[in-house]
């Protein structure tokens, strides 16, 4: 098929008219419909799923048997992440009770459904997938990063309460040691940052939290020159410390790989010191 052609048959999808894809299924056959992808590797599936088509979606499951796990886009993002993703939530309820959709399926990366509904704040999938499907709520992928990542990026305060009330880790950290701070600094969310601060039992640990590039949530948020972030970060370690850290860790990985160059110039010193 043309690239007119291609886009044509995923607008088709999109719309849901199942009319015309019928008409175009007598011309071609299905595994050439389902061929045409879009430039993410997305096919019309993914597109009927992401649009909440779900007529669509039931015609190919009973007609030709389709496992909707086979077709996924390049980062193996599937029908259930995508409606999952966009809010769809009697798709999602029938792509796992009669679409065979495994609701804990992960991308190529470990990222799950969950995870693309706190990104997006579709809060009735998140209630959902925890209560129905019995999602863990502290589930990572393969970075470490999880729901409270998601939301420090989002800076979605009322599906915080939420997903916090049902049992998330405000703690959480990732791989590299980033918290929701770091994270919700780096997308300018102070009134995330503020109403982390006063629900965990840990400010001062998450204030001080050091990422493996040896940074604070505070250098986020000089880097954006988010100047009222800044002062509420140190404002805040003023009052739980009496000895607040700099942006960065005192001994950072720049700082830090100069020192055995200062240890040999001491010993130098002290060589030339005991021969004089």
């Amino acid at each position: 098929m043309s690239k007119l052609k291609d886009e044509y048959l995923l607008e088709l999808f999109q719309r849901g008219d199942l009319n015309k894809i019928k008409t175009m299924l007598q011309d071609h056959k299905l595994a050439e419909l389902l061929e045409v992808k879009d430039k993410w590797g997305s096919n019309g599936l993914n597109w009927a799923s992401g649009k909440g088509q779900t007529e669509v979606l039931r015609y190919f499951k009973d007609t030709y048997k389709i496992d909707f796990s086979d077709y996924a886009g390049k980062d193996g993002r599937n029908v259930l992440h995508w409606a999952a993703r966009n809010g769809h939530l009697e798709t999602c309820k029938w792509l796992v009770k009669e679409g065979g959709m495994d609701p804990l399926c992960v991308t190529k990366d470990g990222t799950n459904a969950l995870h693309w509904a706190v990104w997006k704040s579709q809060k009735d999938i998140c209630q959902w997938l925890l209560d129905d499907c019995k999602m863990d709520v502290n589930s990572v992928n393969q970075y470490g990063c999880g729901a409270m990542q998601w939301l420090a990026r989002t800076g979605n305060i009322d599906l915080a309460k939420y997903l916090l009330s049902q049992g998330l880790d405000i703690n959480m950290t990732n791989n590299i040691k980033r918290n929701a701070l770091h994270k919700a600094a780096h997308f300018k969310n102070g009134e995330f940052c503020n109403f982390v601060l006063e629900n965990t039992n840990q400010p001062l640990k998450l204030l001080e939290q050091v990422d493996s590039g040896g940074y604070l949530p505070i250098w986020f948020a000089e880097t954006n020159s988010d100047k009222e972030l800044v002062s509420f970060f140190n404002k805040t370690q003023e009052k739980l410390s009496t000895s607040p850290k700099t942006s960065r860790q005192t001994q950072s990985f720049s700082q830090t790989s100069i020192l055995p160059f200062v240890y040999f110039f001491g010993i130098l010193v002290l060589k030339r010191t005991l021969i004089d």
